[in-house]
C-alpha cells in the first residue's frame, strides 16, 4: 500500500500486481465488515411481533388484493386503499445510521469498480446517486491511494 507508483514505462511485476490486488481486498473485506457491525450496532432491540399481530395484517392485505381482483374483473378502476397496519413491533430507521451504512456502501463500490479497472471519472460519476460531491472526492483519493 504504501509503495511508490511505478514509473511510466515500467510495467508492474506480477508479484507486485497480485500484492496491491491483496491490498484492495484487505480493505474491501474490512469496509463490509464495518458496515456489518455498523448495522448491527445500529439496530435498536427489536420486541417480535406476535402471531396474532401478523396474523392482522396478513388478514388485511388478503382483503385488498382480493377487492382489488373484484374490482379489476368488474371493469372498475380501482380505489386507492387504506393504507395497512404496521405491527407495533417495527422500528423506525434512525437517519443516522442509514447515512453511516449508505457512505460504507459507497467505499465498498468504489473499491469494487476500482478493482474492476474503472477510471476515476466513471467512479465518480456512479458514486453521485449516494454522496455529495464534496465527499465523493475525498473517498477516491482515500480509496484510489491505497
Amino acid at each position: 500500500m504504501d509503495e511508490p507508483t511505478p514509473r511510466p514505462g515500467r510495467a508492474l511485476s506480477p508479484e507486485e500486481v497480485g500484492a496491491r490486488v491483496s491490498a484492495i481486498l484487505e480493505a474491501a473485506e474490512r469496509d463490509a465488515r464495518a458496515v456489518i457491525d455498523a448495522a448491527h450496532r445500529d439496530a435498536p432491540a427489536v420486541e417480535a411481533a406476535t402471531i396474532d399481530e401478523l396474523a392482522q395484517v396478513l388478514s388485511a392485505l388478503s382483503a385488498r388484493v382480493e377487492a382489488l381482483e373484484r374490482s379489476l374483473e368488474n371493469g372498475a378502476a380501482p380505489r386507492r386503499p387504506t393504507p395497512l397496519p404496521v405491527p407495533a413491533a417495527v422500528p423506525a430507521r434512525d437517519p443516522r445510521s442509514h447515512r453511516a451504512a449508505a457512505d460504507h456502501a459507497a467505499r465498498v463500490r468504489a473499491v469494487e469498480l476500482a478493482l474492476a479497472g474503472y477510471s476515476r471519472d466513471a467512479i465518480a460519476r456512479e458514486l453521485t446517486a449516494s454522496l455529495p460531491a464534496g465527499e465523493i472526492d475525498a473517498l477516491l483519493d482515500e480509496v484510489l491511494s491505497r
